[in-house]
C-alpha cells in the first residue's frame, strides 16, 4: 500500500490510519481489549476514507459534508485515544505519541489545500456548520481574489 498522495492531508490521514491499525491490534492482542480499541479504529481510519470521498463529491454540499464528517472523526478519534489512556489500557507514552502525532501533523486540526475560491467557501462553510477548527492553505493566485475577505 503506499501512502503518498498528491494531497498532503490525506497522505497524513494515511499514516495516520496505519498507526491506529497496529495500535488496534496491540490493545486486541495484548491488552484483550475489543470494546474501545474497535471504536478507536472505525474513528481513526475514518478520516482519510472521507476525505477520499470528498475528492470524489457530487456536488459542493456533498464536499462541504465529506469534510465535516472527517473533522468529527478526528475529534473522536482523539476522545478515544484520551479515554484509552485513562483506563490504563495504553500508557501515557503511547497515547502521548499518538495524540502529539495527531496534534502536530494536523489529524485533530484538519489542514487543506484550497485552489480556488468556491473550494475555500466551501471548507469554512464546512467549518463553521461543524463549528470545527481548520486550517486553510491558500496560494498566492487566490491573495489577489475576493478570498481576502476570509483571510483573518
Amino acid at each position: 500500500m503506499t501512502v503518498k498522495d498528491e494531497n498532503p492531508t490525506l497522505t497524513k490521514a494515511k499514516l495516520f490510519a496505519r498507526r491506529i491499525v497496529k495500535m488496534y491490534g496491540y490493545l486486541v492482542n495484548q491488552k484483550h481489549e475489543c470494546v474501545l480499541s474497535k471504536q478507536v479504529l472505525r474513528s481513526g481510519i475514518s478520516v482519510g476514507a472521507n476525505l477520499t470521498e470528498a475528492k470524489y463529491a457530487q456536488s459542493k454540499p456533498d464536499f462541504a459534508s465529506k469534510l465535516g464528517i472527517a473533522l468529527k472523526e478526528a475529534a473522536e478519534t482523539v476522545y478515544w485515544l484520551e479515554l484509552l489512556q485513562d483506563s490504563g489500557l495504553l500508557t501515557e507514552t503511547m497515547s502521548s505519541s499518538m495524540l502529539a502525532d495527531a496534534n502536530e501533523k494536523g489529524y485533530a486540526i484538519m489542514a487543506i489545500n484550497c485552489f480556488n475560491i468556491e473550494t475555500a467557501r466551501t471548507v469554512i462553510t464546512a467549518a463553521e456548520e461543524t463549528d470545527s477548527p481548520i486550517i486553510i492553505n491558500i496560494f498566492r493566485d487566490m491573495i489577489r481574489s475576493p478570498v481576502q475577505r476570509f483571510i483573518a
